[in-house]
């Protein structure tokens, strides 16, 4: 037996794929922990804190939820961090990852807000947000930027080494 895919969906070149196509590939999911903390690694006080993974191959998929109910010993001029992500990202500076997040809480969120990205550094279990400037060039998100209380979820695809 075969699949045979019609030509309305490949044009002129239907393909016929045998029964027997074997991919192998690393599998595997479950849970983790992600924590919100500041860059020199003080975590806030959680409320929820839920991460789910899948990993196939090197590439990772996230999918969290974290709440904070204070900031208690972070430091306000120190970079936000939301990690605990399962494997560390790839060593490979030619590989970003991509995401989105979706942010709850009071705070003096920066203006150019619609316009932060995610970034995870090479070989890291964490991605900070950065933000553009007003004069063109970019920052990252501060603790003194987020409420004392708030939450974060979404999801993240990165690549890892890990084995």
């Amino acid at each position: 037996m075969s699949v045979t895919f019609p030509e309305s969906l490949l044009g002129k070149r239907a393909r016929t794929i045998p029964e027997t196509l074997t991919v192998p590939v690393d599998f595997t999911s479950g849970t983790f922990t992600p924590v919100v903390t500041d860059s020199s690694s003080n975590s806030f006080t959680h409320g929820t804190q839920s991460g789910f993974y899948v990993r196939i191959g090197p590439l990772v998929m996230v999918n969290l939820y974290v709440t904070w109910t204070a900031k208690t010993g972070t430091t306000g001029g120190d970079i936000l961090r939301l990690g605990g992500f399962p494997y560390d990202n790839t060593a490979d500076q030619r590989t970003v990852g991509t995401g989105d997040f979706e942010y709850t809480g009071l705070g003096t969120w920066p203006a150019n807000a619609a316009q932060i990205t995610v970034s995870m550094l090479q070989v890291q279990n964490y991605v900070k947000f950065i933000f553009p400037t007003t004069t063109g060039s970019s920052t990252s998100l501060f603790v003194s930027q987020v409420g004392t209380s708030g939450s974060f979820r979404g999801s993240y695809i990165y690549r890892t080494d890990e084995a």
